[in-house]
């Protein structure tokens, strides 16, 4: 419906328009490892015009770390502390507004990211001015800044069919199952923030910014991993179980409210849908409406097993297009008991 593409990076083109980026960060309490993301963002190869960062009211040392920065960068750092604690996603929302630049990366304020990252997004959009975003894989770290081995599209399911379905134009198909783009990877043009923004309450700013950049606009992604990304115990995305016996405890811990959260969230994406002139509107209400009333269905299983086993299995094909396939339906029928 709306082509995404995976291009190789090559050179900017002759006489194209130098663009200048800035960097959106949220901070809230991240003394601990913000030096290092500062540090990674200014020894970039192709430096930030500007950096925003919008404070949550931490209450550590995050501002005067940020000040300190700020004297020794040959880019701007503005520093807003905000009048009330906004949550991420509305913290994300006002950085992005608040940003000058032609394209806008998304950054976290624990992760690392490679030298090469804004130079490879920035040639990117260069290349395309038809994309309106641009998202990458990731390498994993813990807490301790230790490499996983593991990499970010491992965790969510973003294989190469998936990748293949996103380069063909198949957008709702893979976001219908779960979002695929990470925040931290993420640059967005300027010029497309008028449909990105607000972010509804119910939704993470990531998730809601890729569906909107789908429906009007075009997105790219690359396969190289573009920075470390830190996992720990608050993050939304965890580190994938490594036993049988792991996962048997990760699914037992999904429950109910999970998928009424995630119930909500497509209710308002149906909402916007209802409301918003779009080509082949239509056929995609009608899988939006499948994907929630699969969630409905998740949140209210039988309790008896044998009715729970033939009430999945009833919904095999739903399964298929709106969640993770036979692996959701083991955990409905056995791990959800």
């Amino acid at each position: 419906m709306y082509p995404l593409y995976n291009y190789k990076v090559q050179p900017a083109s002759p006489g194209a328009k130098t663009l200048r980026i800035s960097v959106a960060m949220c901070t809230y309490n991240g003394a601990r490892h913000l030096h290092k993301q500062l540090d990674s963002i200014a020894a970039q190869t192709h430096v930030p015009d500007e950096l925003v960062i919008c404070d949550d009211r931490s209450q550590d040392e995050t501002s005067e770390i940020i000040e300190s920065f700020a004297k020794t960068t040959p880019f701007r750092v503005r520093l807003i502390v905000n009048d009330r604690n906004l949550g991420s996603s509305k913290n994300f929302e006002k950085a992005m507004r608040l940003c000058t630049g032609d394209l806008i990366a998304l950054s976290d304020q624990d992760d690392i990211w490679y030298p090469q990252k804004l130079e490879v997004q920035c040639e990117f959009f260069s290349n395309h001015p038809e994309l309106g975003g641009l998202f990458s894989d990731g390498d994993l770290m813990d807490q301790n800044s230790v490499s996983t081995g593991i990499r970010i599209w491992e965790t969510i399911h973003f294989d190469s069919d998936r990748q293949e379905l996103l380069s063909l134009g198949h957008l709702s198909t893979v976001l219908l199952r779960n979002n695929v783009v990470t925040g931290a990877t993420l640059m967005v043009r300027s010029s497309e923030l008028s449909f990105c923004l607000p972010v509804p309450g119910s939704w993470v700013h990531d998730g809601w910014i890729a569906w909107m950049l789908g429906l009007h606009s075009k997105m790219g992604f690359v396969r190289e991993s573009l920075i470390r990304y830190r996992m720990h115990g608050s993050q939304q995305v965890g580190l994938p179980p490594k036993t049988a016996y792991q996962q048997f405890l990760r699914a037992r811990q999904t429950k109910a409210d999970s998928y009424k959260q995630e119930r909500l969230m497509f209710e308002d994406l149906l909402k916007y849908l209802e409301q918003t002139q779009l080509s082949e509107r239509d056929s995609l209400q009608r899988a939006v409406e499948k994907k929630i009333d699969l969630l409905r269905f998740r949140e209210c299983l039988p309790a008896h097993f044998s009715s729970r086993v033939s009430a999945v299995l009833a919904r095999t094909k739903l399964y298929n297009l709106y969640s993770q396939g036979w692996k959701s339906m083991l955990k409905d029928t056995l791990l959800r008991a």
